[in-house]
């Protein structure tokens, strides 16, 4: 994966880049207000170019990190909820209690990939490549 940001600020070691989102409907956000406006987040990234304030920087992050950091966030909360469900309900027999049981099963799962973001921060981040 790679973006482009614009360097808003240097604070020793790092800098604080503007990153645009980029959207699926090519870029217009007002044409149909799903993306909330378009204003992008700033990232927090060591600053390993020398880049200054206001510089454009290109950071990259390998594709299997990306893909990871997905199934992580997005896949195992899922397969954590379907499995505490059928677990509970080939047990119980009981679809109130099974329900219930996986919504707490799915709501440790998220504090879990929460504690795991914090221990893969430094992993897990883009890295400035160059600047242009």
């Amino acid at each position: 994966m790679e973006t482009l940001g614009i360097v808003e600020s240097v604070d020793g070691r790092y800098i604080n880049v503007r990153i645009d989102r980029e959207s699926a409907c090519g870029g217009n956000c007002g044409s149909c207000g799903g993306c909330g406006g378009g204003n992008g987040r700033v990232v927090r990234v060591l600053n390993s170019v020398g880049a200054k304030e206001g510089s454009r920087v290109v950071m990259k992050m390998s594709a299997s990190k990306v893909l990871f950091a997905a199934f992580l966030v997005y896949i195992v909360p899922f397969i954590v909820l379907f499995a505490a469900y059928a677990a509970v309900f080939s047990v119980t027999g009981r679809e109130n209690i099974s329900a219930a049981v996986s919504v707490a099963a799915l709501c440790v799962s998220f504090a879990a990939v929460h504690a795991a973001d914090k221990k893969l921060k430094d992993k897990y981040t883009l890295i400035v490549h160059n600047i242009l």
